[in-house]
């Protein structure tokens, strides 16, 4: 059960310190959304748990983000622009001229921040339910880079094919049917796994169930992912077995709105079923 905005800011606005592991605890059920901006703050170690610190901490967070450049050229800005509009064609509050220019300027910093780093459309997805949830772009700004970190951990402890090779042998086991009629209609998983596994389901899932989802991800980190993967494709399997290739990558690429409390709690069972067959 997802605790109440009060109960979390029982710990969030302790004196001296918040308690890291009772925030988890709360959290991984889910967060309120008048409390999820700051709550991830803290998952994502933006805000640290020592508040003695914390004022000090967000000037010169402010200060650094005002000193990155964020100029970039007229294609770029476009490009962005239209990239939102198709990725939240549905959400009227990313339709507002000025939050596209805040999530243009956040990207175009990260861009110049990252050296190594050039913009591609993946990252609207990622960036989006960040700047939903949090005010202030300095705030956004080093969320997005914490998390751009994080994915990145993730895919250096074990990179991407092998990651899309557990899915199908996953699959398999977990339910066999599904998997056999992906090979009928010749279905290859890069038509849809590699976005899954790459994005956190930012391009698939609605924004809600996002949201759901990657407060659970900021709680205990990506390795559940996998096995959210396969409890969405067996929550879907019905619907899927009856669909052509077609009409298969259309619903993996644009998956309804699901009860994302049971996709969880399923993914955890899911987990443990797998890891007791050393699979």
């Amino acid at each position: 059960m997802t605790a109440t905005s009060d109960q979390f800011r029982d710990i969030l606005e302790t004196e001296e310190n918040v308690h890291m592991g009772n925030l988890i605890d709360i959290a991984r059920h889910g967060i309120p959304s008048k409390v999820r901006g700051e709550v991830w703050k803290y998952l994502l170690g933006i805000s640290k748990p020592d508040k003695a610190e914390e004022a000090k901490r967000e000037r010169q967070q402010t200060q650094d983000y005002n000193n990155i450049d964020k100029s970039c050229s007229t294609e770029i800005v476009k490009s962005i622009k239209n990239q939102i509009t198709r990725t939240y064609s549905k959400y009227e509050f990313f339709q507002q001229p000025s939050v596209q220019n805040r999530i243009v300027e956040i990207i175009s910093a990260y861009t110049n921040y990252a050296h190594d780093v050039e913009y591609n459309s993946s990252m609207i997805s990622l960036i989006g339910p960040l700047v939903y949830s949090l005010k202030k772009d300095s705030e956004i700004f080093w969320c997005f880079e914490a998390l751009m970190k994080k994915i990145e951990q993730h895919f250096s402890e074990d990179s991407l094919p092998d990651k899309m090779s557990r899915l199908m042998m996953y699959i398999r086991f977990v339910h066999s049917e599904l998997a056999n009629h992906f090979e009928e209609e010749e279905l290859s998983l890069n038509d849809w796994s590699m976005s899954w596994l790459k994005y956190l389901f930012s391009r698939e899932l609605p924004l809600e169930c996002v949201l759901r989802l990657w407060d659970t991800y900021f709680s205990d980190g990506f390795d559940l992912h996998i096995y959210v993967c396969i409890a969405i494709l067996v929550n879907c399997a019905e619907e899927l077995q009856e669909l052509e290739i077609s009409e298969l990558k259309g619903l993996l690429q644009h998956l309804p709105v699901m009860d994302m409390d049971l996709i969880i709690s399923q993914a955890y069972n899911i987990c443990e079923e797998i890891r007791a067959h050393n699979i």
